[in-house]
């Protein structure tokens, strides 16, 4: 890959007729360093089907096809689209589909656990793709996304700073910031550090619960952020304070504690002995 220069990519966006737009979070990551570093990330990449979501300008996408064996691009925007498949003409590891990723079928290019999602993530769809791609099947088996910084140390928290985005990416992977990456390295500047943060061992977990109602308790024990669980536990779940109390005593948590200070085995623990009787 050659080096690209800021001066490149705007170059490219206006033969395209495209003014990139910060709302729609389209900031393109065009260092060299970082993005060999991203490739590196997910080794080996060889004989491996990957799925890259809004491949922008195609400079990540470039290096994926020097490893990968095949390669599924889902691009919304018309034009970036359409500057992809005049760019990779010919190049038949790769498939571009013009469509929200939130549409695609992905059962008919994937099977479950049998491919890798790379991208750099347009910042407004962060929240949907690890909801939908740790949960839902066809899953990867790996993630490696550039997101933003914020969002990234809220994923690998640990208490008191745990969150339901926390506790939800914990509990379907392991996730881990690999680099930390400044406004710089991308055109349009965006006003906020990003993270490369790799996501694996998804779909591995053997905690034996009830993913329904560990997702439901949870959900309920955040749901005032300022008031303790088990006041939280009694408007969404129903349970009396009392009867709260003396299942988190025999749990060997504090009566008085909040959801964020609970760690991820807290929570199975709690579900369990919520649902499991």
């Amino acid at each position: 890959m050659e080096n690209i220069s800021k001066k490149k990519v705007k170059k490219i966006c206006q033969d395209i007729g495209l003014r990139p737009r910060r709302q729609s979070g389209q900031h393109f990551l065009y260092k060299k360093e970082i993005i060999n570093q991203i490739i590196g990330t997910s080794q080996p990449l060889i004989n491996e089907s990957i799925l890259e979501i809004g491949p922008g300008l195609g400079f990540l996408t470039e290096e994926i096809l020097k490893k990968s064996k095949k390669l599924l691009a889902v691009e919304i925007d018309k034009r970036m689209a359409e500057y992809l498949k005049n760019k990779f003409q010919g190049e038949n590891k790769l498939k571009i589909i013009r469509e929200n990723i939130f549409d695609v079928n992905l059962k008919k290019y994937f099977n479950d656990l049998n491919y890798k999602l790379i991208s750099n993530l347009p910042y407004n769809i962060t929240s949907l793709v690890l909801r939908n791609f740790l949960s839902e099947k066809p899953r990867p088996k790996e993630m490696i996304l550039t997101i933003q910084k914020e969002v990234a140390l809220r994923i690998i928290a640990k208490p008191p700073n745990m969150s339901i985005l926390s506790v939800v990416c914990q509990f379907y992977a392991q996730p881990k910031i690999i680099k930390i990456i400044n406004p710089d390295s991308f055109w349009p500047r965006p006003k906020v550090d990003s993270a490369v943060i790799k996501f694996y061992s998804i779909g591995e977990n053997k905690r034996e619960v009830n993913e329904e109602n560990f997702l439901k308790v949870v959900k309920g024990g955040f749901s005032a952020k300022r008031k303790k669980l088990t006041n939280n536990l009694k408007h969404v779940l129903g349970i009396l304070p009392n009867n709260s109390q003396k299942i988190l005593k025999d749990l060997g948590i504090k009566k008085d504690i909040r959801a964020q200070n609970l760690t991820l085995e807290d929570w199975v623990a709690l579900s369990k002995k919520l649902f499991d009787v």
